[in-house]
């Protein structure tokens, strides 16, 4: 349980770090701030803040349905698998429905 608690703190400040450089960077693109940088900072970021995102969700889920008294390794396993499923969708969308909008 320590570990999940563990991981939950970890990916809350990265999803803090990815999170405010992508919507900074969405920012700047759209005001023309660097328009070349921001798209690059902007494509970059968006995979790290997805993984952060959902190493939060599914361990802030986990953390909050799991007993701790009990073993809780079939549990964690299907939210790993269920936070996965959720991952690999979101990157095949992306893949399928690039960003279309040019800001420049």
């Amino acid at each position: 349980m320590e570990t999940i608690k563990n991981i939950q703190k970890i990916s809350i400040l990265f999803f803090a770090i990815f999170g405010a450089a992508y919507i900074l960077s969405g920012l700047m693109e759209i005001s023309g701030l660097m328009p070349n940088k921001a798209l690059i900072v902007h494509q970059t970021t968006q995979i790290p803040f997805l993984i952060s995102a959902f190493a939060y969700g599914g361990s802030s889920f986990a953390s909050s349905i799991a007993n701790p008294e009990k073993n809780n390794k079939i549990l964690f396993v299907g939210i790993a698998i269920c936070v996965s499923t959720l991952f690999a969708a979101a990157i095949i969308l992306e893949i399928l429905f690039p960003d279309i909008i040019n800001f420049q």
